[in-house]
């Protein structure tokens, strides 16, 4: 359990850019942001010892960045997007950043990640995805490669490195799994009546959930062949923009252009039971755990993420909102499970604490002004 249990939202920062910002996210030690925008920057923001935060670092590609994720350490990220480069940034010992290796790709639209352990970078453009090690002198050398049969849409590696998913253009879904001899072959291929929009593994590595326009989210476990079935089809009036487990993978959680969100829980029987609906007033793009399972920030259409908090009697309550001027396009937590950042269309990212005293109290404000 997180020291934050109960709380009301203070805002710690606000972070601007020059265009929308589409993806926000910690590192997992909490102290430090990463913000990219369309406006061809990743920005990364600190926090200092007295609690404010503090620009450290803008790292700039010459076009859209489709990816800015921290490694396991926070201490490497790695950003790519459509300017045929893949950076990867360090961390110095004085707290500064610097470029420390650039992949060149054949192709724009690149995507990059690294794996859970932080030994591997992978990155995925048109049919290609390549996994590379790091050597001892610091740089990535290409392992292995992946001649997917359709255009890659987006990617994951699960958190023991053992599978992997594509997302595909044709509304399906391929999994891969590692086989001993260190090659990758397809497992299994899940089909939806349309686009999917989201995937998630479970912490364990060993069930999948997908979202889709459809109207549906379907669960998937490992089987003991190898192979991935499915266990449950969770239905919604609406396209499912987003599902996600829990941290013990005891809930999943969807978020629908039916203007709900909704907590499933997993059944003694394997089964998947919805529990609780929250209603939104727009359509809901996005819903995830914190870490410590006790909360959930979701986005939705109306321009705010709301946080939602697990009551002593097992309930559900509203939290909070963050409000923006535009629609909230990422929102997520801390790992610590005390601090919250929503970024979106009206150009900045606010980070929020939440406070177990209740009180509201404005620590900064950080603009990034033109560069």
């Amino acid at each position: 359990m997180s020291e934050c249990e109960t709380f009301k939202l203070v805002p710690k920062a606000k972070i601007t850019h020059l265009d929308r910002i589409g993806i926000a996210d910690f590192t997992a030690d909490s102290l430090h942001v990463v913000t990219a925008g369309f406006d061809k920057t990743a920005k990364i923001t600190g926090q200092k010892t007295d609690g404010s935060w503090e620009l450290k670092a803008t790292i700039r590609h010459d076009s859209l960045l489709f990816s800015a994720v921290f490694n396991i350490d926070g201490r490497q990220l790695v950003t790519s997007g459509t300017d045929f480069m893949v950076q990867i940034c360090g961390q110095e010992d004085d707290g500064s950043w610097k470029v420390k290796a650039i992949i060149h790709q054949e192709m724009e639209g690149t995507l990059a990640t690294f794996s859970a352990d932080g030994h591997q970078l992978l990155t995925a453009n048109d049919r290609t995805l390549k996994i590379y090690g790091r050597e001892t002198d610091g740089s990535w050398e290409a392992k292995y490669t992946i001649n997917h049969h359709c255009l890659i849409m987006s990617f994951r590696i699960n958190p023991d490195s053992s599978h992997l998913f594509i997302k595909n253009n044709d509304k399906t879904m391929t999994i891969y799994g590692q086989e001993h001899d260190g090659t990758w072959e397809v497992k299994t291929t899940i089909t939806h009546n349309h686009f999917v929009d989201s995937a998630t593994f479970s912490a364990d590595s060993r069930s999948l959930v997908t979202a889709s326009r459809d109207k549906t989210a379907k669960i998937y476990g490992l089987q003991a062949d190898g192979s991935w079935g499915e266990m449950t089809v969770i239905t919604h009036d609406g396209a499912v923009r987003s599902a996600s487990f829990s941290p013990d993978d005891r809930l999943v959680v969807t978020a629908s252009l039916d203007k709900t969100v909704r907590i499933h829980e997993r059944q003694t029987n394997e089964s998947w039971e919805t529990k609780y609906t929250f209603y939104q007033n727009a359509p809901a793009r996005s819903a995830r755990f914190s870490a410590d399972g006790r909360h959930i920030v979701t986005t939705s259409d109306d321009n705010t993420a709301k946080i939602y908090s697990l009551q002593a009697d097992r309930s559900w309550e509203e939290a909070g909102s963050i409000i923006h001027k535009g629609r909230v396009l990422s929102a997520n937590f801390s790992p610590d499970s005390c601090l919250v950042v929503a970024a979106g269309e009206d150009k900045t990212a606010k980070i929020y604490s939440l406070r177990p005293d209740g009180s509201w109290i404005k620590k900064a404000i950080i603009y990034h002004g033109p560069v």
